[in-house]
């Protein structure tokens, strides 16, 4: 007999959780702190640029990290939010274009 359908769900999403968005682990270094960095209170406009170099880098030691595009996309949005730069807009585009075509 088996799992009720929510305790099968969860143990699914449990096990989607443990694989890694890239194999490469220096991009995926480089997006845990990004991630870890987001989670500090305060954010200034020179963390989300620091965020974004750091992103940038995650994407040159693996271009297929559809992940990676998606933070920095989000980063460029709170970089918009936060100074109200319209030149942040291109970067946002660019970069969601850029991880859908790979997660696509």
């Amino acid at each position: 007999m088996g799992y009720p359908a929510g305790e099968r769900n969860i143990k699914t999403i449990s096990s989607e959780l443990d694989v890694k968005p890239t194999s490469v682990t220096e991009a995926y270094e480089y997006y845990l702190r990004v991630r870890e960095y987001f989670r500090k209170p305060g954010f200034q406009l020179d963390d989300f640029r620091h965020a974004e170099t750091l992103l940038q880098r995650a994407i040159e030691y693996d271009p297929e990290f559809a992940h990676a595009y998606a933070l920095l996309s989000l980063t460029y949005s709170y970089m918009i939010w936060i100074s109200f730069h319209a030149e942040y807009t291109c970067g946002i585009i660019r970069e969601c274009r850029a991880g859908i075509s790979i997660a696509s």
